[in-house]
């Protein structure tokens, strides 16, 4: 008997079945969408990211955002480094593009700190880009339900629901899938994938702009 349990109305797994076509670009879009999303929260109803939570919720797996989003432009949107929520001072590009933002409540050590890590990760951008993942990344990060989980995941802290059990998750995320124990996907798979496309996010996003150069 399956597990019952208050989902969303905006929820169904209809929403997402179009991310089977997406390529690196669009993997990379949808995922840095939920991720600033989720850094974000709690919203308030002026926040920026709340028009793309309105838009995963509405569309779930969306394709060709990154035209939709201005192109070149998201990237540099996409680029702008946060520290901290409290008193930003904003440096701008002389185009008046906003790429860095500092929280001038932070130390001066973790001010340093985080400059180092943005210096090495703008660093990587200009490696020469390499593919690290392929097809077969793509198809298994929609078979393990990825878009849902994180979507899910943005609710369920929204609401303040503490936790949802893993078989409960595996029944709703993963209800297409009649082969595999769904528990234990959600266990061995999804967040697996979830911890790796954050980990290497900026690899994901170099592989899109050679994927559409190309």
């Amino acid at each position: 008997m399956k597990n019952t349990f208050n989902f969303p109305e905006w929820f169904s797994l209809e929403k997402y079945k179009n991310a089977i076509d997406f390529d690196s670009l669009d993997w990379w879009i949808n995922t840095h969408m939920r991720f600033c999303i989720m850094k974000s929260l709690p919203l308030n109803s002026d926040e920026w990211p709340t028009g793309w939570l309105k838009e995963t919720r509405e569309f779930g797996a969306m394709s060709d955002l990154f035209n939709h989003y201005g192109g070149e432009d998201y990237f540099k949107l996409s680029s702008s480094f946060l520290v901290g929520e409290e008193e930003r001072y904003w440096y701008k590009d002389s185009d008046g593009t906003c790429n860095i933002s500092v929280n001038l409540r932070a130390s001066d050590k973790e001010l340093t700190k985080a400059f180092e890590y943005f210096l090495k990760e703008k660093r990587k951008e200009k490696q020469p880009a390499k593919k690290y993942f392929t097809q077969a990344d793509f198809n298994s990060w929609h078979k393990f339900g990825v878009l849902p989980y994180l979507d899910i995941e943005i609710w369920r802290i929204e609401t303040g629901i503490n936790k949802i059990p893993d078989h409960i998750l595996g029944d709703a995320i993963l209800a297409n899938e009649v082969d595999i124990d769904t528990t234990e996907a959600i266990r061995k798979s999804t967040r697996k994938h979830i911890d790796r496309i954050k980990k290497s996010g900026l690899l994901l996003r170099n592989q899109g702009k050679l994927d559409r150069s190309e």
